[in-house]
């Protein structure tokens, strides 16, 4: 255990004296909130005691993010947008850990991250109360998650926490399933009438593609509704019910994510994960910096380094631009890889969804090739997958790419 006045690191593993081999892990502990508490992530140290390598274990930090998506009908409910809320809420708050995790260890206990809360620290020295600011952005976040979840209850039957065995889903309730215009928009019928978002509002779309599209989720329903069969219903009401009346904030909470995206970190070691980054993660930089003008600072440690403030500004210009559905698409997108560079390539058509969700997961995929993987982290990768494919399509549908909407 490492403590010092910003955070508390807890290396896991081994030193193997007689090969002088290293297989640890270093799991830092911010202990306020803070971009750095959001960039923050485990580092995985191998090799020799003379030549070690390191690289960043994102797998670790997805377990407490992205992992959530593969707690089935919770990540649904609340349509994917509440994942973005939460995954910054985790990563710029919920981060903090102020757990003494000197005292145990000096007592020769086992320190475990996370599971030593008992032992407290009154020391608040280097810490700073919320601004009023953090506050009003924490509120709304718990805002949006709460009244997301209750309302897709009312609509499909199920109960937050639950998975597609255990939910309580509602029982088909129609027969047939149609589209109709409406002036400029395209509302899906259920036995003639109007499907209304759960906040009561009338699910019109913008295009006949999409709103056929959300017509076949609901035709292909069986004796019970299963909301984790319908993304594109789901990011339909999220882009009516929560993206519109809360546009502020929304933006507020996608543009966060330049402040410390994925493809801005890279690892010094070793030369072929540093290789596969580089080929990966620097055209679609390249290509945001030559199209919009937008030039990210990359970096190899693992502090958050403070990205130009005029690239910041263009960016919330760019994400201002985008319509509710547009920004509630893209909202996924950036939540599902960590990197609003990914997920705007995307959009725009620069890649596409199976290309970016490879760049996104290059570190994975190097950890796996090493060391192996579990069913857990591959159920986990392939929800994730999902999640950009559907937003991908959902943004096809809507009007071909954002692109030509601007």
């Amino acid at each position: 255990v490492v403590k010092t006045g910003g955070l508390s690191a807890i290396g896991v593993g081994t030193a193997d004296l007689r090969e002088e081999k290293l297989n640890l892990l270093i799991d830092p502990r911010a202990k306020q909130a803070s971009l750095v508490s959001a960039a923050i992530v485990p580092v995985a140290i191998n090799g020799t005691f003379l030549a070690p390598e390191w690289s960043l274990d994102k797998g670790a930090l997805m377990a407490n993010t992205a992992g959530t998506v593969a707690k089935g009908a919770a990540a649904v409910a609340t349509m994917g947008l509440s994942l973005l809320v939460e995954s910054v809420a985790k990563r710029a708050v919920g981060a903090v850990d102020k757990t003494d995790y000197c005292t145990p260890a000096l007592a020769g206990k086992k320190v475990v991250p996370g599971q030593v809360a008992e032992v407290k620290t009154d020391d608040t020295s280097g810490s700073s109360p919320p601004t009023p600011q953090q506050k009003k952005q924490e509120m709304g976040a718990d805002a949006v998650v709460d009244s997301v979840s209750k309302g897709l209850k009312s609509l499909f039957g199920t109960q937050s926490g639950t998975d597609e065995k255990t939910a309580k889903l509602r029982k088909r309730f129609y027969k047939d399933v149609s589209v109709s215009p409406e002036g400029e928009a395209f509302n899906v019928l259920l036995d003639e009438r109007t499907v209304k978002t759960p906040g009561k509002v009338s699910l019109a779309l913008k295009t006949r593609e999409l709103a056929d599209g959300v017509a076949e989720e609901w035709n292909a329903q069986g004796e019970k509704i299963n909301p984790l069969s319908m993304p594109l219903t789901q990011i339909a009401c999220t882009a009516i019910d929560r993206v519109g009346p809360h546009r502020d904030e929304t933006e507020v909470l996608v543009a966060k994510f330049a402040e410390s995206d994925l493809v801005c970190y890279h690892a010094e070691a070793p030369i072929d994960l540093v290789k596969r980054q580089h080929d990966a993660w620097q055209p679609p930089l390249d290509w945001l910096a030559s199209e919009y003008g937008i030039k990210l600072t990359t970096t190899a440690t693992l502090i958050a380094v403070p990205q130009p403030d005029e690239s910041l500004a263009k960016f919330k210009e760019l994400v201002a631009s985008f319509d509710d559905h547009e920004l509630a698409a893209f909202a996924v997108l950036a939540q599902a890889m960590g990197s609003v560079v990914l997920g705007l390539s995307v959009a725009r058509g620069f890649m596409t969804g199976e290309d970016a969700v490879a760049a996104a997961q290059i570190d994975e995929t190097f950890q796996f090739e090493l060391w192996g993987s579990d069913r857990e982290a591959e159920q986990r990768l392939r929800d994730l997958r999902g999640e950009v494919f559907d937003a991908e399509r959902y943004l096809t549908l809507h009007c071909s790419k954002i692109s030509e909407t601007l």
